[in-house]
């Protein structure tokens, strides 16, 4: 009986310690501040930034920062792969050498990368991932409507700042269309987010839905669509009668495709309807009236990029060009130095495809763990699935491979799938018994 009590207490003494005042405060701020980038010399630099360094000294003098031993080797055996090939094989290959400081700046973004989804992953491990995750929901939403309200009081003191080109809102992050990525991961939260009432989850949705077409993004509008399709076929799976409802979605669907020219036309209509209110919605209109010149034209000249980065992968698929290398090698070849504007083809051309193919690969087997397995899981599986899912629909058209709370919630997720079915977090390095040990 005293053995049980000192168990009890133990346990009771473990949850306090890891929600410590300082600890639920700092990761927080630091959820917050994932609303904001911008560029600072040609960087693209967020608050997040040092708010990371601040969250690590205080959840190492709360405890052990943890992670899992196979991520960490693969961070270890991309660094050493991308530099090697910036360093040898892209000189040979391509006949260009990146300089020191973008093959520095590069591994900087991977270690920053890494250590963002480690933070996730600890935060994750001592209970906090739903208040990360909320905080990150809420500073979205103040501003998207901080947004809005300034649109409404015809403020443009601050158009500069928050508008791309005085035209697509983009609240405080660098680009319009990463602006409404990451407020439809917002969305996602409040979707599924039972502890708060209906009406401010219902408030909270259209304030960031509407911010989403001030932004005027097409891939922020795909994303939103995709997500609400997952949410619908999601509750269609938990119902008693699956098998007719998801029947008779299909049949929406098809209804959908066949009806697709009214369906373009009505977007057109209400675009010149509202357009004087809200003319980003010109822009969105593109969508239903052509999709492939929606995606090609636009001045995003998007397959143009894409097709470069493919030509890449093709003269380099196994260990690709290296990192601080990309511009300089696009450039190069074709006279162009952009991004790819897709993390797919963007990962594949740096890291090459076996790297970039086994990331893809766990971060897909981590989500459908979370889809197929939540009942063994966490509640807060969902939430991460459908925020991760967002991130990797907007990496069709946006070179996401270093964004910060795409690592940062891909660790909280990764703790919930690996960990949360064992008997709890392990360190960084893992010293359980080999065959106790997951492949995930």
């Amino acid at each position: 009986m005293k053995s049980s009590m000192t168990v009890e207490s133990s346990r009771a003494e473990s949850t306090v310690r890891r929600r410590s005042p300082a600890v639920v405060f700092i990761v927080a701020l630091l959820a917050l501040a994932l609303n904001q980038s911008g560029r600072v010399f040609g960087v693209n630099l967020s608050i997040a930034d040092p708010l990371l360094i601040f969250t690590i000294l205080v959840l190492l003098l709360d405890g052990p920062l943890r992670g899992a031993r196979r991520v960490m080797a693969f961070f270890i055996v991309l660094s050493v792969s991308t530099i090697v090939t910036a360093l040898v094989i892209t000189p040979a290959v391509f006949g260009t050498t990146p300089t020191a400081n973008d093959i520095l700046l590069d591994f900087i973004k991977i270690a920053t990368s890494f250590l963002f989804l480690t933070v996730g992953y600890t935060i994750a491990s001592r209970d906090l991932a739903i208040h990360v995750v909320r905080w990150f929901a809420i500073g979205a939403t103040l501003v998207a409507l901080s947004g809005i309200v300034l649109s409404i009081l015809n403020i443009q003191i601050f158009n500069g700042v928050l508008y791309y080109n005085f035209a697509r809102y983009r609240g405080l992050m660098v680009d319009p269309n990463y602006y409404a990525v990451l407020t439809c991961a917002a969305i996602a939260f409040f979707l599924r987010d039972r502890s708060t009432a209906l009406i401010v989850r219902i408030f909270a949705i259209g304030v960031l839905g509407y911010s989403i077409m001030m932004s005027g993004s097409k891939t922020g509008t795909v994303a939103l669509l995709a997500l609400l399709a997952l949410m619908i076929f999601d509750f269609a799976l938990t119902r008693k009668y699956a098998a007719l409802i998801v029947t008779g979605l299909a049949v929406a669907v098809g209804f959908v495709v066949a009806f697709w020219d009214r369906i373009a036309e009505f977007a057109y209509t209400m675009a010149q309807e509202y357009g004087t209110v809200l003319p980003q919605l010109y822009r969105i209109s593109e969508l239903f009236n052509d999709a492939v010149g929606a995606a090609a034209g636009g001045g995003s000249d998007r397959l143009n990029v894409w097709t470069r980065g493919i030509g890449l992968i093709e003269t380099s698929p196994v260990v690709g060009v290296g990192i601080g290398s990309y511009r300089h090698v696009v450039e190069e070849t074709s006279g162009v130095g952009t991004l790819a504007h897709n993390t797919y083809i963007q990962i594949a051309a740096e890291w090459g495809l076996p790297l970039a193919i086994i990331f893809v690969a766990w971060v897909c087997a981590l989500m459908l763990r979370a889809t197929f397995g939540r009942r063994s899981l966490s509640p807060e599986a969902p939430f991460l699935r459908d925020i991760i899912l967002v991130f990797m629909i907007g990496s069709v058209s946006l070179s996401l491979n270093n964004a910060r709370m795409f690592w940062f919630f891909l660790g909280i997720l990764a703790f919930i799938v690996i960990r949360r079915s064992t008997a709890g977090a392990a360190p960084v390095f893992d010293d359980r018994p080999r065959s106790e040990r997951r492949f995930l």
